[in-house]
């Protein structure tokens, strides 16, 4: 078909009002969903804690987000990575003399954050979606408001049931389930997020032990979300849980290709062994151990457990060289030290103690000279 020349301009303009309307309508959907994004970040919040000018402290990921004339006020990055407990945290607050801490939700955080549940010196002051204030002694304790104070603080039906969810996932690995139970209940109401419901409550029902409840809950919220990370992980260790080892270790291979992190790795490390496939765990645990030295992230855990599997499989000579470096640690404690220099000594031929064995360089490679990769 061909436009008469009297109808091309308005045909022209025409078309560039749709284009116009189309941009319009997805520029306000990325604006509405940064709005969003936004208000479920912890970090307002720890801008706010940070007005008061004094000492506070922080879970890694969120230093690197802050502007650098807050440094002043915080522990650097290699500080934090050797506070995993309480004990080593008490050490660094007696020379910094925090006035606040705020611990993030991810997996290398929740040991201490529990350990300071039970310290007399502090109180968990609030739990939102991505962390947790601890407050000095004598603030107020954080309790479950009113539900009428979710409708007036979040009037948005879609942001409210995503901070209830949110919180709910943040209570959930604190042992407070009940709570979880009661906000994933009030988010339910509102008809919104369905999967993250189904992922949570997947979340929620693990932590009970209750596995087959998980693995039935994840899969409905992976047929309504594909994507979700979390009941991708959920679904892999409830699989796990339930026998199927084989199709776990299938899915968790899957998971750590499309999205490689500390969490998809370790489970992948967890699922092979559960399969009985230690070679499989050995790599998967020293692609960790790359990717942590490559973020300046602690090292102990993990070469601990990579040792272990170097002795499963029978190596006995990167056991000892991996529970060296893991010794060598700084965030590991004492008695953790002691069972390690015991499982060495035990590792070791005839009589011949583990602290006679040559000391390991003292400077290596930040990626490529982790544990099974040396010459």
């Amino acid at each position: 078909m061909r436009l008469n020349g009297k109808y091309l301009i308005p045909a022209a303009i025409g078309l560039m009002l749709i284009c116009l309307c189309v941009l319009y309508f997805v520029g306000r959907h990325d604006r509405k969903q940064q709005a969003a994004e936004a208000a479920l970040s912890p970090l307002p919040r720890i801008h706010e804690v940070l007005k008061n000018g004094k000492s506070v402290f922080l879970s890694g990921e969120f230093i690197p987000l802050l502007a650098h004339y807050y440094s002043i006020q915080l522990p650097t990055l290699s500080e934090v990575a050797g506070c995993e407990d309480a004990s080593a945290f008490y050490r660094l607050n007696r020379e910094k003399r925090f006035s606040a801490l705020f611990l993030s939700t991810r997996p290398a955080s929740l040991k201490l954050v529990r350990d300071l549940m039970e310290s007399p010196l502090w109180v968990l002051s609030e739990v939102l979606p991505g962390g947790y204030l601890f407050l000095p002694a004598g603030s107020p304790a954080w309790s479950l408001p009113e539900p009428g104070y979710w409708l007036k603080t979040f009037p948005n039906p879609d942001l409210r049931s995503s901070w209830l969810i949110g919180t709910a996932a943040a209570l959930i690995p604190i042992g407070r389930s009940s709570d979880a139970e009661q906000l994933l209940s009030l988010a339910e109401a509102i008809g919104r997020k369905k999967s993250l419901i189904f992922a949570t409550r997947a979340s929620l029902d693990a932590s009970r032990g209750d596995w087959r409840s998980a693995l039935r809950l994840s899969r409905e919220s992976l047929h309504l979300n594909h994507g979700d990370l979390v009941a991708e992980m959920i679904e892999i260790r409830a699989l796990t849980e339930c026998g199927h080892s084989d199709e776990a270790l299938l899915k968790a291979r899957r998971l750590a290709e499309k999205e490689e992190n500390q969490e998809t790795l370790f489970l992948l490390a967890r699922t092979a062994s559960a399969a009985n496939s230690t070679q499989e765990e050995i790599d998967s645990l020293q692609r960790l151990v790359r990717l942590a030295r490559r973020h300046g992230q602690p090292l102990g855990a993990t070469l601990t457990y990579l040792g272990q599997a170097f002795a499963r499989h029978g190596d006995r000579g990167e056991a000892l060289r991996t529970f060296q470096e893991a010794i060598a640690s700084p965030e590991l404690t004492d008695a953790q030290r002691n069972l390690l220099r015991g499982v060495m000594d035990h590792l070791m031929q005839g009589d011949i103690p583990s602290s006679s064995l040559p000391a390991l360089p003292s400077t290596q490679s930040p990626t490529n000279n982790s544990p099974g990769n040396r010459p």
